[in-house]
């Protein structure tokens, strides 16, 4: 059995039952997907073997991004993203997660649950504040790391912490 699904930006494929294993393909073209609140461009593809039943999927696969950026209403240039994710069954793992906005740089690796429970690491580095509000008359040199743990899927489930690693304001 084959399942095709097109629609606004998206193309995916199922074939298979849950019960053998469904092959799931799908590309979206993220400059045509419905968001209001962002400009968005580049690709985002998936491949996984799709197992289990919908309470309770079982996910073997790869989540990749591909010139993908993304510009908010507020930004001048787009931020650069890129994304590699990997299932395994109940769980997945950030393998990349990086952004590039403003000469700043952004990195962020961990592991969790598609139930939404984790462990994530973030490393923020040479963020200037001259150049993400130049209206303001702030100027320096900011990197910032640290961790986050989810243990629910909701902003009370979210604790962390983060530490300065550079701290120079103007």
């Amino acid at each position: 059995d084959t399942f095709r699904l097109q629609g606004e930006g998206i193309d995916a494929t199922a074939e298979g039952s849950l019960d053998s294993g469904a092959r799931v393909n799908a590309t979206a073209d993220l400059s045509r997907l419905p968001v209001d609140a962002a400009e968005l461009t580049g690709t985002a593809q998936i491949q996984a073997v799709v197992t289990g039943d919908l309470n309770n999927p079982r996910i073997d696969g790869s989540l990749t991004t591909t010139n993908a950026q993304v510009r908010l209403p507020d930004m001048t240039t787009p931020a650069d993203v890129q994304a590699n994710v990997q299932f395994n069954r109940d769980q997945f793992v950030i393998e990349r997660m990086h952004a590039e906005y403003a000469g700043a740089t952004a990195d962020v690796t961990g592991r969790g649950t598609i139930k939404g429970a984790g462990d994530f690491q973030f490393r923020v580095a040479n963020l200037r504040p001259e150049r993400l509000f130049p209206e303001r008359r702030s100027s320096g040199l900011i990197s910032l790391e640290g961790t986050l743990k989810a243990t629910e899927p909701s902003i009370e489930g979210i604790s962390g912490q983060a530490t300065f690693t550079e701290l120079i304001l103007n």
